[in-house]
């Protein structure tokens, strides 16, 4: 995988596509995002024929479905018997946010009265 075709490119109108690193992960994701929910056939193919399953299916399940079109999401959920973990991001958010109060309780930070 060297540079973007113009197919995948014009799904990621709002970036700087010459600043798209395909060695970066938060990039990749961008891309899996952008490609399965706004991309024409020929980017879908090109998604396919250079990202393997197993990343995309991931990408699907870290996501939220509230950044879905709703029938994108219902084909690749189908395609790939998977769906996002979190409906909406402020379910995701607060999931880390419970984490973290988790994590605050396990190693008893200063609790001030």
């Amino acid at each position: 995988m060297s540079k973007l075709p113009q197919t995948v490119k014009v799904c990621l109108w709002s970036y700087d596509t010459d600043k798209i690193n395909l060695s970066n992960a938060n990039d990749r994701i961008l891309i899996i995002m952008n490609v399965l929910n706004y991309g024409s056939e020929d980017a879908i193919k090109w998604l396919m024929e250079n990202f393997d399953d197993k990343e995309i299916k991931a990408t699907i399940k870290k996501s939220y479905a509230s950044a879905w079109y709703k029938w994108r999401l219902d084909r690749w959920t189908q395609y790939y018997k998977v769906s996002p973990k979190w409906k909406t991001r402020i379910e995701f958010i607060l999931s880390k946010e419970k984490n973290c109060l988790a994590l605050h309780k396990q190693i008893k930070f200063f609790h001030f009265p």
